[in-house]
């Protein structure tokens, strides 16, 4: 196995910790969260990643209550959308590769079957909304 550098944000969240444990024994792992870098502010962002230099963007930041989007709209757009942007942005400006996490909240649910990726969204929610705008930066 080939060890990479990974930048993973949203390191203490659930899902960026478990990353960060699965992971930490195969590859060299720059774990950030906001107090770290806040993903909002763009030319940080350019500037973090430039200096980091990662192979690999793992990017599971995100403002997820979604009761707390829906009264902070534009929180919600900033972190889940903007910062989503500011990540994508400096990945292709510094040759990195970005995985980004999404969420079903992206569709409506009145499928009757599972949902993929080439399903059309339908977001119900001011943070179903914001992550799918975040998709569309990746």
């Amino acid at each position: 196995m080939v060890k990479r550098n990974l930048l993973i944000t949203g390191s203490l969240g659930q899902l960026g910790r478990d990353l960060i444990s699965v992971l930490s024994g195969h590859h060299e792992i720059t774990g950030i969260d906001i107090k770290e870098l806040d993903i909002c502010d763009g030319d940080r962002v350019a500037v973090f990643v430039k200096q980091i230099k990662p192979d690999i963007v793992i990017h599971t930041a995100a403002y997820t209550d979604v009761d707390g989007c829906e009264a902070n709209r534009e929180t919600a757009m900033a972190v889940n959308a903007r910062g989503t942007e500011n990540l994508a942005r400096a990945c292709a400006a510094f040759g990195a590769r970005m995985i980004y996490y999404s969420t079903d909240y992206v569709f409506d649910g009145t499928k009757e079957t599972s949902y993929v990726e080439t399903d059309t969204p339908h977001p119900l929610t001011v943070y179903g909304q914001s992550k799918l705008e975040g998709e569309r930066w990746v």
